[in-house]
C-alpha cells in the first residue's frame, strides 16, 4: 500500500522503512498477519541525537588513547614515516626509472656508493634502453653489485660496464622480481615477469638499512 502511495517499488519502501526502524524514528508492530509501521513521538529524535553523541564521544576517546599510544614513536629520533608509491604499466614504470634516477644516484653516492639488491633478467630485457642510458651517466666509483638468476643476458654483459658486478644466487634461493636498495633509503621493487608490469617504491631509512644489511649478507655468501 505504501509503495503504491509513494509510487516506488515495494522492496524499496520496505528498505526505507527498515532503515527508519533501525534509527528509532519508526516502530514496527505486528498484528495477526499484518505489519504496521508507526511514527514515534518526535521527542524520540532527541534520544537518537543523544545516542549518536555518545557514540561520537566514545570514538573521540578511542582516538585520544591511540594518539597517546603512538605519539612517543613519532618523537623518537629513529622514527621515520615511510613514503610509498605505486606505478602500473610499462609506460609508468619506464617514466619512474628516468624520473627517479637522479634521486637514487644521489642517495647511493651519499652513503656507501653501492646499488644493492637482486635484478631479474626479464627487467634487463624489458628496460635495456634505460639501463644503457643510466650506465652512461654512472659516476666514477659508483658500484652496481646485484644478485641475479643465471641467464644468457648477464653472461653477454659481463665486464662491459665498469664497476658493475652481477653474482648468481644459489639454486635454492629464488626471487620473482627486481629489488633494489639504494643508499639505505629507497627500496624499489619492479615486477616484469607478468603483464602489466608494475613497481613499488618505498622511502624509509629504517626498512632500507635493514634490507641493505640482508643483501650485503647474501652478497658475502655468493661466489664471484
Amino acid at each position: 500500500f505504501l509503495g503504491k502511495k509513494a509510487n516506488i517499488p515495494r522492496t524499496t519502501a520496505y528498505s526505507v522503512l527498515d532503515g527508519l526502524v533501525e534509527r528509532g524514528i519508526v516502530s514496527e508492530e505486528q498484528e495477526k498477519n499484518t505489519t504496521y509501521f508507526v511514527i514515534n513521538n518526535p521527542t524520540s529524535l532527541f534520544r537518537i541525537i543523544e545516542e549518536e553523541r555518545k557514540k561520537t564521544d566514545e570514538k573521540e576517546n578511542s582516538v585520544k588513547d591511540l594518539i597517546d599510544l603512538i605519539s612517543p614513536y613519532f618523537q623518537s629520533k629513529n622514527f621515520s614515516v615511510p613514503k610509498f608509491q605505486f606505478f602500473e604499466g610499462k609506460k609508468n614504470v619506464n617514466n619512474m626509472l628516468y624520473t627517479m634516477s637522479k634521486d637514487w644516484q644521489s642517495a647511493v653516492l651519499k652513503s656507501d656508493r653501492v646499488w644493492w639488491g637482486y635484478q631479474d633478467n626479464s627487467f634487463v630485457d624489458s628496460y635495456r634502453g634505460w639501463l644503457e642510458w643510466y650506465w652512461e651517466m654512472k659516476q666514477e666509483r659508483e658500484y652496481i653489485w646485484l644478485l641475479s638468476n643465471v641467464n644468457k643476458t648477464e653472461e653477454e654483459l659481463r665486464g662491459k660496464v665498469s664497476d658493475r658486478i652481477i653474482r648468481s644466487v644459489p639454486g635454492n634461493i629464488t626471487f620473482s622480481s627486481t629489488i633494489w636498495v639504494l643508499g639505505g633509503e629507497y627500496i624499489v621493487l619492479i615486477m616484469t615477469q607478468q603483464q602489466p608490469h608494475y613497481a613499488f617504491q618505498i622511502r624509509d631509512k629504517v626498512f632500507g638499512a635493514n634490507l641493505q644489511s640482508l643483501f650485503e649478507l647474501l652478497w658475502g655468501l655468493t661466489s664471484h
